[in-house]
């Protein structure tokens, strides 16, 4: 099953209250909607301020990692000025594990 990998950069000037005002509806979704993710987080600044986020995907197709992302409370209320989602080739030293991976948001 092919991994995509989706970077999403936040707008400039960054909008550090916009990000804030959908956060809980972004995690409930995303700790909501595991089959497919392997792993997320908040990208960050030099400054540690976040400026987006990476998403690790293993599905069927770039078309079901669009439908997860089109319901997603940060990619639907246009936190991000770019989103870029590509299909990766992972080494063989990294595994996909059997059962999805439990996530602390």
């Amino acid at each position: 099953m092919p991994t995509f990998a989706v970077i999403g950069f936040d707008r400039r000037p960054k909008d550090a209250q916009l990000r804030e005002t959908h956060r809980a509806d972004h995690r409930a979704y995303v700790s909501g909607n595991l089959e497919s993710l392997l792993c997320a987080g908040a990208m960050l600044d030099d400054d540690r301020s976040q400026c987006g986020s990476l998403y690790l995907f293993q599905a069927d197709s770039v078309d079901q990692v669009r439908e997860w992302l089109a319901k997603e409370p940060f990619v639907a209320n246009g936190i991000y000025e770019t989103l870029a989602v590509r299909e990766i080739e992972t080494s063989k030293l990294w595994t996909v594990p059997a059962e999805p991976p439990a996530f602390d948001l």
